[in-house]
């Protein structure tokens, strides 16, 4: 048991869960979206007030997102990582529906102290419930 111990590194552990509690009006583009209520962020990566997730450790991360808007609306949000973007999803609820959904998930490897965050790439109003 030693032995297996010795050559099993440990491993920390990281969660985030946050959203927005409230809607921002007119935040303009590239605008990084600060997620201000913070249910978990096990490994403390998560900076509430700049809005950007800093790895801890070297590791591969998923990150799911999910856009809601009401009708009348768009949002395109990007993710990017050390400022290069590395996904990207958009919503447009022109329509007679009251709100409009997306969603996606990336897989990255993140190098320690490596950061990303999301952004609206076009002036909108960014709402949440």
């Amino acid at each position: 048991v030693q032995k297996m111990r010795r050559q099993t590194p440990d491993r920390t552990v990281t969660a985030l869960y946050a959203y927005l509690s409230k809607a921002e009006i007119g935040p303009g583009h590239n605008h990084i979206i600060v997620f201000d209520h913070v249910e978990t962020n096990t490994g403390n990566g998560y900076n509430q007030h700049s809005g950007t997730f800093m790895a801890p450790g070297e590791g591969f991360y998923a990150f799911s997102y999910t856009i809601v808007i009401d009708r009348g609306n768009t949002l395109p949000v990007e993710i990017t990582k050390n400022n290069q973007i590395i996904g990207s999803t958009a919503t447009d609820s022109r329509s007679d529906n009251p709100y409009f959904s997306a969603s996606n998930t990336i897989v990255v490897h993140l190098n320690k102290r490596d950061s990303c965050f999301c952004t609206n790439f076009i002036q909108s109003v960014i709402h949440c419930e």
